[in-house]
């Protein structure tokens, strides 16, 4: 089970190996579900949400999406994230895949507790993360090095432009990225209106264009 005390990579070790489990169990499992709910509705978008607890027991959340009836197996949107206990509140981790690899991104309390607040959304817990994930799942990501005052140090920011707003924080040492804090569009000022305007709209497009070419699907 992922706890407080372990590191981050001992925590992206054992978390990489339930992804694989859950995979072919979601494979095997979750997906018939999702097809015969898909098959027998007319009204879309549907969600459906289920649970997994992994053998070394992690809590894992897998939300299924479809917009038509051709939404399912290799074409069903799907969200994976689990939770575990931080010490100062639960931290979610939300795997993804840029070129091919596998990272992290990383939600601690603090971030979840200014989505809540700043979209008005008054949910806590389980069923907080479960509307983020429902919306948000997907980022254009914006980096940007930053040099500490003395110019021993840099750190990499990392800003993720999504449905409701544009998360922000850091990248980890592990290559991973630590998102710390969330604002709604209509915080931003100056350049940074059109600036995360234009990721969203990039956003959109890529969401789209990926889950109607049939090429990525062969």
């Amino acid at each position: 089970m992922v706890t407080g005390a372990m590191s981050e990579t001992e925590v992206t070790k054992e978390l990489r190996k339930d992804f694989k489990d859950l995979m072919l169990y979601s494979d095997r499992n979750f997906d018939k579900k999702f097809r015969r709910d898909v098959i027998h509705t007319d009204k879309f978008p549907i969600h459906r949400r289920y649970t997994w607890l992994s053998r070394s027991k992690n809590p894992w959340t897998v939300i299924y999406e479809a917009r038509g009836k051709r939404d399912v197996g290799d074409r069903s949107r799907v969200t994976f994230f689990v939770t575990s206990e931080g010490g100062i509140g639960k931290y979610v981790y939300m795997p993804t895949f840029v070129n091919g690899s596998l990272f992290w991104i990383i939600f601690p309390p603090h971030f979840f507790s200014r989505y809540n607040e700043r979209c008005g959304v008054g949910r806590s817990g389980q069923a907080l993360y479960d509307l983020f994930f429902k919306s948000n799942a997907s980022f254009v990501f914006e980096l940007k090095d930053v040099v500490s005052e003395d110019g021993q140090t840099m750190t990499r920011e990392v800003y993720g432009s999504t449905a409701d707003g544009v998360a922000m924080g850091v990248m980890t040492v592990e290559g991973n990225v630590l998102f710390r804090t969330f604002v709604t569009y209509a915080m931003l000022k100056g350049e940074q209106v059109e600036k995360y305007t234009k990721n969203e709209e990039v956003r959109k497009e890529i969401h789209e264009r990926y889950m109607n070419d049939a090429k990525f699907f062969r």
